[in-house]
């Protein structure tokens, strides 16, 4: 799922998640990078809200309270579309895992 926010809202967000303000500047110039040229909007693509399926085919089906191993990362629990699988995986590996029982990623 592909998301338009502004720049405002962007700032934000990262702000509201306990972001300092240099680590806020090093986001924004890393989401500028990802502008789509056609439309000069930043397209930011939220691979941990519910629904979000990656190209292993694993589901995000719930954030957990539990904390992740980088500052301010939530655990996800997440499903494979091919097996049924339920496991967890911190935020910041849910864009590229693959199943642990029939993908062994």
């Amino acid at each position: 799922m592909s998301l338009a926010v502004s720049q405002d809202e962007f700032v934000v967000e990262l702000q509201t998640m306990g972001l300092q303000a240099d680590e806020v500047s090093h986001e924004l110039a890393r989401a500028r990078s990802s502008q789509n040229p056609i439309r000069g909007e930043v397209v930011l693509e939220r691979t941990t809200s519910v629904g979000f399926r990656n190209p292993q085919r694993q589901v995000v089906v719930r954030k957990t309270d539990d904390h992740g191993s980088g500052p301010f990362e939530r655990i996800y629990e997440l499903e494979c579309e091919d097996c049924h699988c339920r496991y967890r995986r911190g935020g910041s590996e849910v864009h590229a895992t693959g199943c642990p029982r029939c993908q062994k990623q």
